[in-house]
């Protein structure tokens, strides 16, 4: 599962999401997985749009529910993480 990938604004386009991403999925292959996943924001099109170009196809349609503020003060994000 890949998850909050973020590349800063002033450095798009420059190819370090690409190479973030092909990192990731040879490390996956090295480790014998068969999936790679990922989630995006449906608000953000220009993302949908780079993983489509990487060859992910949608397959799921995800659902949250927000809790809140206090629940999220322990929270802590992994930029990127594979199991």
């Amino acid at each position: 599962m890949i998850k909050g990938v973020r590349i800063d604004r002033k450095v798009r386009s420059m190819g370090i999401g690409r190479k973030l991403m092909a990192w990731g999925i040879e490390r996956a292959k090295q480790r014998s997985c068969w999936i790679v996943e990922l989630t995006s924001d449906k608000k953000r099109p220009e993302a949908i749009r780079f993983y489509d170009e990487l060859g992910f196809v949608p397959t799921h349609e995800g659902l949250k529910l927000h809790l809140g503020a206090s629940y999220m003060k322990d929270y802590t994000s992994i930029p990127f993480f594979l199991s």
